[in-house]
């Protein structure tokens, strides 16, 4: 896979060797540029030169030399051999070649106050050098580099029939050519940086980049294994809290595997008994033997009950498995828990008359949740504590708000929970009754629903029966002091 793709390492090197080369990168790229520059002036001030040379032979010389300088932009002189100006026409550029990329480093002295102190064109050495040799042509920098000028200079006869020079001159005020001035220092102290990027990039890569990708390859060595052991916590603090963070990970979604495992065999458990039941009946009523109305009642109801065993367990199965999932799709709205519970507790008054059933709370007690989802874990926990309290007994049922959250307690005048049993009553399929007479998910399904909602459960001690207590979060509502849980007693 790595031949596939660059990897990280390797990455890393490139850029860090990019960043240290792009200067001198772009210091090549501006002495390219000057070159360019300065072999077109070179070849403009000879191909000027020329044209003034043929210019000499007219009528009118001056005004040719002035057509030829304007044109080409060019200083043009021409010069006897006493050093005396016989003509001269200047259209030479001040300004910067390249535009106004130039113009924040632009020399602070002028020009042609720099002109004035040159000396004389005859008195120029390389007009001296064209009179003696017949042409001479050079370019170089001044101004401490932020001005670029080339010559050419040639000897011509005149119209007297004297020697004289014609010496042509073409300016490019820039200020990028201090660049090349600073090349040679540039490129060995980029030397330096680029060893120490190397042995930065070296480090980087040993240090951060190799632990990564070791764990990358353990983490793809993995995939599709049942792996339990922790990965090895190695490398700087950020890649070891990675680490931690993966094998956390890799815990939870083990622990979720292993509850889903025991799901369904607890689901293939659970089911065998009412399959059987439905098997033997069909297998006795497909047997041709006489069957007498006494028996025929008999296994209608043994269907019936398996059936309907069935079909309920497949319900809070159904259900067990959304609440653990987080209610996906159920839309959350702000609900009174104090209206909500009441109206319960009435309809449990409703159902049966052997146990007495008591609630005691605010008026309003709002929290935001699914009412359906919140209202079956309520009938939970009562159909729970009526099951187990005594015929005459009673059950309370007690809301209150602490801060922001309301609690709820339910308790019974049953038999009660013993301490090691608190925390498995909330296991799938535990059930304390000695006989049928429920799934076993009753209090699976009602803690699912109550963290599905941000909120607890437990078994809390008691001194007359069993007694759960439901932590919600309340809602908040806006008003002139802030948010404020919306909990208060407005009965009348």
């Amino acid at each position: 896979m790595g031949s596939e793709r660059l990897r990280l390492s390797t990455l890393v090197r490139v850029v860090i060797v990019l960043v240290v080369l792009s200067p001198l990168a772009f210091v090549w790229g501006i002495e390219r540029l000057n070159r360019r520059l300065e072999h077109g002036m070179r070849a403009n001030v000879a191909a000027a030169a020329g044209e003034a040379e043929r210019a000499m032979g007219r009528q009118d010389p001056g005004a040719a030399i002035a057509s030829i300088a304007r044109e080409r932009q060019v200083h043009i002189w021409v010069t006897d051999r006493d050093g005396a100006s016989a003509l001269q026409s200047d259209h030479e550029r001040r300004g910067s070649k390249l535009g106004p990329a130039s113009v924040g480093t632009a020399p602070g002295r002028d020009v042609d106050a720099y002109d004035q102190a040159l000396p004389p064109p005859g008195q120029r050495p390389e007009v001296q050098h064209a009179l003696e040799h017949g042409s001479h042509a050079q370019c170089a920098t001044e101004m401490a580099g932020h001005l670029q000028r080339c010559s050419f200079s040639k000897r011509v006869t005149g119209r007297n029939g004297e020697p004289v020079v014609i010496h042509v001159r073409e300016s490019a005020q820039l200020g990028v050519q201090r660049l090349p001035a600073v090349k040679r220092p540039l490129m060995t102290l980029t030397g330096i940086v680029l060893v120490i990027a190397l042995g930065l990039s070296a480090w980087v890569v040993r240090r951060i980049v190799r632990p990564l990708e070791k764990l990358r390859a353990e983490v793809a060595r993995r995939r599709g294994q049942s792996v339990e052991e922790p990965i090895a916590v190695e490398g700087p603090v950020e890649v070891a809290e990675v680490s931690r963070a993966l094998n956390e990970l890799h815990e939870a979604l083990a622990q979720r595997s292993r509850r889903n495992q025991a799901f369904v065999d607890d689901v293939a458990h659970e089911a065998k008994g009412p399959l059987a039941t439905m098997k033997t009946c069909a297998e006795l009523l497909g047997s041709g033997g006489t069957l007498t109305a006494e028996g025929a009642v008999r296994l209608s109801k043994m269907l019936a009950e398996s059936g309907a065993r069935l079909e309920r367990n497949v319900a809070d199965w159904i259900s067990l498995t959304r609440a653990e999932a987080g209610l996906p799709g159920d839309a959350r709205e702000e609900i009174d828990w104090a209206k909500l519970s009441e109206r319960v507790v009435a309809a449990c008054r409703e159902q049966q008359d052997s146990i007495e059933i008591a609630f005691q709370g605010p008026g309003t007690a709002r929290v935001l949740g699914v009412p359906r989802e919140l209202e079956v874990a309520l009938r939970n926990l009562l159909d729970n504590a009526i099951s187990f309290s005594p015929r005459g007994g009673q059950v309370r049922v007690m809301l209150a708000c602490e801060g922001a959250w309301a609690r709820l307690e339910i308790e019974d005048d049953g038999p009660g929970i013993p301490p090691e049993e608190r925390a498995r009553v909330f296991e799938r399929f535990f059930t304390r009754r000695k006989e049928g007479g429920g799934t076993g998910l009753g209090l699976a399904i009602t803690r699912a629903i109550v963290q599905a909602h941000g909120g607890t459960i437990e078994s809390v001690p008691s001194e007359r029966g069993a007694r759960f207590r439901v932590i919600l979060p309340l809602a908040v509502a806006r008003g002139q002091q802030g948010r404020q849980s919306v909990c208060r007693d407005d009965r009348a």
